[in-house]
């Protein structure tokens, strides 16, 4: 198009939205457009070489087989996390537009991607594009996973198990433990910092302390109480600071109450989510704003965490 006379066309771009906005998807559509042809066997390397500095066969064989069995995938995989959904016994999804993702997915293509990069950490650890894709694909691991338990929680429920609901809920909230620890990684993943931008704004006291608001607001219910019956979780980030002070608390109050109507033989009672939820926004407790140095070691806690799912 571009050597064509009659055409109008100066370029092309791509405004993708924060959710399911794998990079290497917009850089493979952009270089096939120019491409003498669409191999991705032929891609790949190149990506490696131009985003890592270096490129290994082990890598090559990797990011080959996460294209394929991953992102082309057959199996639904939720970008969405179990971990940011607001509870219930029909939760199949976070936000109320999203694919409902298969809670027996299978994690092996994904979790040799994640080996095969935490092999290669001594020699790229310092460089900041391997340490996003390798946060980001752990991350999706253990995302992955939480589906799993909340849909064990919610078979454990209806068998009227309360030992299995017991289980499965301390599993989900141990996620919580491991993939904050992953997330702490990444200075773009941490509360604290989108926090202290809507501070800075504000001139005033009153205008830092509305900007905070506000900024809370944005990345939880969205709006009012009518408005967030449609909206709440819109933004739903799995930050360091949201998943222990916002969505850790919604899921701890769920299974407690799971256990206490099978406890006492009455139904689940009825939550009021909103409520509940309001208090994060007006508080003023200060995240961190430093990323933590230990992504080996935090990745690393995925396979425990799946060796006891068995899955």
């Amino acid at each position: 198009c571009l050597n064509d006379e009659d055409s109008n066309i100066i370029g092309m771009g791509f405004m993708p939205e924060s959710v399911n906005c794998t990079e290497i998807i917009y850089e493979i559509i952009a270089h096939n457009a120019f491409a003498n042809n669409g191999k991705l066997e032929e891609f790949i390397p190149y990506y490696i070489k131009t985003r890592y500095g270096c490129v290994s066969e082990k890598l090559t064989n990797a990011w080959i087989t996460l294209c394929k069995k991953v992102l082309n995938g057959t199996e639904t995989v939720s970008g969405e996390s179990a971990l940011c959904a607001r509870p219930a016994l029909d939760t199949r999804t976070t936000s109320l537009w999203a694919h409902v993702p298969n809670p027996y997915v299978d994690q092996s293509p994904l979790v040799e991607y994640i080996k095969a990069m935490l092999d290669e950490y001594g020699l790229l650890g310092e460089n900041a594009a391997y340490r996003k894709d390798l946060m980001e694909a752990t991350r999706q691991s253990i995302s992955n996973l939480s589906w799993f338990f909340v849909e064990q929680i919610r078979l454990a429920y209806g068998e009227r198990d309360i030992d299995a609901v017991s289980y499965y809920g301390a599993e989900l909230l141990s996620l919580y433990d491991i993939q904050t620890a992953i997330v702490s990684t990444d200075e773009a993943m941490l509360l604290g910092r989108w926090l202290e931008k809507a501070k800075r704004l504000g001139r005033t006291s009153a205008e830092k302390t509305y900007f905070e608001w506000n900024a809370r607001t944005q990345i939880t219910l969205w709006s009012h109480r009518e408005g967030a019956e449609v909206l709440r979780d819109y933004s739903a980030r799995e930050w360091q600071g949201l998943l222990e002070d916002f969505y850790r608390p919604r899921w701890e109050s769920f299974i407690s109450r799971l256990e206490l109507s099978l406890l006492t033989d009455k139904p689940l009672e009825h939550i009021n989510h909103y409520d509940e939820e309001v208090p994060f926004l007006e508080s003023r407790h200060l995240f961190s704003v430093g990323a933590r140095d230990d992504l080996a070691a935090q990745a690393k806690r995925l396979f425990s965490a799946l060796r006891e799912a068995d899955h």
